[in-house]
């Protein structure tokens, strides 16, 4: 499980990243080892280059910026709801009159 000091380091990152939208500028032909560059922008400025072998892979570097936010708040709202329905299962659980140790004994 992810620590909350683990989100924090992410979201640093993040934000501390140049904003966006990232996306391509354009791209090489393949060199001797099959290998394209593409090369990347975020809004206005070019941020680097990639090399990849596939499609895939800068596009994965490209989303990164939309998608890392959009997953951490997923966690945090996840582990909001997991801590609010842990809270409901105990209340349900202690606010029982038949709860186990609460139901009479027949044969006492």
């Amino acid at each position: 499980m992810l620590a909350e000091e683990q989100l924090n380091a992410m979201t640093a990152r993040y934000e501390a990243a140049t904003p966006g939208p990232w996306g391509v500028v354009g791209f090489s032909a393949a060199d001797f080892e099959g290998v394209h560059t593409r090369y990347v922008k975020a809004g206005d400025l070019e941020v680097g280059s990639i090399r990849f072998y596939q499609n895939a892979d800068a596009s994965l570097v490209i989303h990164a910026p939309d998608d890392i936010p959009a997953l951490i708040a997923e966690v945090r709202r996840l582990r909001e709801e997991n801590e609010r329905l842990g809270d409901e299962l105990f209340n349900l659980e202690t606010d029982r009159p038949w709860r186990k140790e609460e139901v009479p004994d027949a044969n006492a």
